[in-house]
C-alpha cells in the first residue's frame, strides 16, 4: 500500500494504481539497455533520455492520480480532516517504490479556494479543529 492513504468516513479507500510496479519490468529493460551502451556515445545519450522519459511518465501518472483524487475529495465532502502520521517509522523495512508524492501536498491548494475547510492535526497541536 502507498504511504498516502485516503479513507472516507464510510470506510472506503482510494484504490491506488501501482504505476511504478506496473512499469518496473520495462524500466529494468531500458536500464539494462543503457548499461550495455558505451558511455558518452550518441546511443548512450538517446537511451539515457528514453529511460528518463519512462521515469517521468511514472511520476506524471502518480501526480495526475493525486490531482484527480484531491479534486474528487474536495467536491465530495464538506470538511476534510488530515492526520499527520510518521509514515517513515511505520514503514521501516518496507519498500514502496515512491519518492514522496502525497495527497497532503496537493490537498491544501485544492481546498484553499473551496468552501469545505481543511482540518489538520499538526496545525492545531493534535485536535482536529478548523
Amino acid at each position: 500500500m502507498s504511504p498516502t492513504n485516503e479513507m472516507s468516513k464510510d470506510g472506503s479507500r482510494a484504490d491506488y494504481p501501482m504505476y511504478y510496479r506496473a512499469s518496473e519490468e520495462r524500466l529494468a529493460k531500458e536500464q539494462r539497455h543503457l548499461s550495455r551502451c558505451k558511455k558518452g556515445s550518441r546511443n548512450y545519450e538517446k537511451q539515457r533520455k528514453r529511460l528518463a522519459w519512462r521515469h517521468e511518465k511514472v511520476r506524471d501518472q502518480r501526480k495526475d492520480f493525486l490531482h484527480k483524487l484531491s479534486r474528487r475529495i474536495a467536491d465530495t465532502y464538506d470538511a476534510v480532516a488530515v492526520e499527520d502520521l510518521d509514515m517513515q517509522a511505520m514503514s521501516r523495512g518496507l519498500r514502496f517504490g515512491t519518492r514522496g508524492d502525497s495527497l497532503l501536498m496537493l490537498s491544501p491548494s485544492r481546498l484553499s479556494n473551496r468552501n469545505p475547510p481543511l482540518l489538520s492535526d499538526s496545525e492545531s497541536g493534535g485536535s482536529m479543529s478548523p
